[in-house]
């Protein structure tokens, strides 16, 4: 990450810090350092890859942390007509009911499918590939 972007991101956390709104939620400028740099971390996707959300990222209620979703169809510079955010990335998730459905995401809030067990409803703490035993 550049050090023009990393000193923005910490301006920002200090000014977020002085908020005294109700919604607002105090970060640290190491833990925005982090989440821009897990943030800008690329992905090369493609149609058919299994995704799943990067720690932190999720922005819906599906599909959850460590479900895995497939990639159905990339448009690199995507945006949403409504709000203009970046949504260049067509995922297809099983959501209630045991249905299927697809949504335009922000491709920078997912990462390669990992495989791990049990289903995490909450952003993992450790990584989700188990380990070998010694």
């Amino acid at each position: 990450m550049s050090m023009k972007l990393m000193e923005a991101i910490a301006a920002a956390a200090t000014e977020c810090a002085k908020c005294n709104s109700d919604d607002a939620v105090a970060a640290t400028p190491e833990e925005m350092a982090d989440f821009g740099n897990r943030y800008l971390k690329k992905h090369e996707f493609k149609p058919g890859d299994l995704v799943m959300w990067k720690k932190e990222m999720k922005e819906t209620n599906w599909p959850g942390y460590g479900v895995p979703s497939v990639v159905l169809e990339v448009v690199p510079g995507r945006r949403d007509a409504k709000d203009d955010e970046l949504r260049e990335l067509l995922i297809g998730c099983k959501i209630f009911g045991g249905k299927y459905s697809s949504y335009w995401f922000n491709a920078n809030r997912f990462e390669p499918y990992r495989a791990k067990t049990p289903v995490q409803e909450k952003a993992p703490e450790e990584p989700l590939i188990e380990k070998a035993p010694a």
